[in-house]
């Protein structure tokens, strides 16, 4: 991915007022284009079982990997061309990216598995049957970071300077990755609010099943 004019993007926006989620949001998408590039994984399992070629699920899932890729790519042409419009696109990006990944995963928990009971599983069970094979070194990444599996409450904790996730230049790349990690901490933890409806974490009740989560 080109991020040069996403930069133009970013520059512009800063020299509008910089809006800080706007910039926040761009130096973590960027922080993530840094320690991916180049990414690679490889399978260690000697997988003998074959797939059936003639699989329906697997046929559907492949096409609509490939309608959501093409929706994407054209979103970003679009942009290219039109940078405004990314205001109209942004909201839907990391939904339909999300989309994406889910489906590739399934994807390869079948080729893996040959299993198609893999096309029937969860967002959270295919996540928690990915980070198994993770734990397990069944599937290995190119680069160590993407091989840990880290818990919330390792990271929740740790300490970053303030404001240092608008800067744009002398930035320390493990600072970066430590901000992502907490941002995408904050998603999960509201979004387990929402589920649980909890209003705040006041009581004791909310406290421990947030602690537990």
């Amino acid at each position: 991915m080109n991020l040069s004019k996403w930069k133009k993007i970013r520059d512009e926006e800063y020299e509008r007022g910089h809006p800080p989620d706007f910039m926040t949001h761009f130096n973590y998408v960027e922080c993530l284009k840094t320690i991916s590039d180049g990414l690679s994984v490889e399978c260690k399992l000697g997988i003998r079982n074959k797939i059936q070629n003639e699989n329906t699920n697997f046929k559907k899932k492949v096409t609509l990997i490939k309608i959501i890729k093409k929706n994407l790519d054209e979103e970003y042409k679009t942009i290219e061309k039109n940078p405004t419009f990314a205001e109209v696109c942004v909201p839907w990006i990391a939904v339909k990216s999300y989309y994406l990944m889910f489906n590739l995963l399934i994807i390869l928990e079948y080729l893996i598995s040959t299993q198609e009971s893999s096309f029937n599983f969860s967002h959270n069970e295919l996540l928690e049957k990915f980070k198994s094979r993770l734990r397990d070194q069944e599937i290995v990444f190119n680069k160590k970071i993407f091989n840990s599996n880290f818990q919330c409450s390792e990271l929740i904790n740790l300490k970053v300077k303030p404001g240092s996730n608008l800067k744009t230049t002398g930035i320390n790349l493990d600072e970066r990755v430590l901000q992502v990690f907490r941002k995408i901490i904050s998603y999960k933890i509201e979004d387990f609010q929402r589920k649980k409806r909890f209003k705040d974490f006041r009581s004791k009740k909310a406290r421990e099943e947030k602690k537990s989560f």
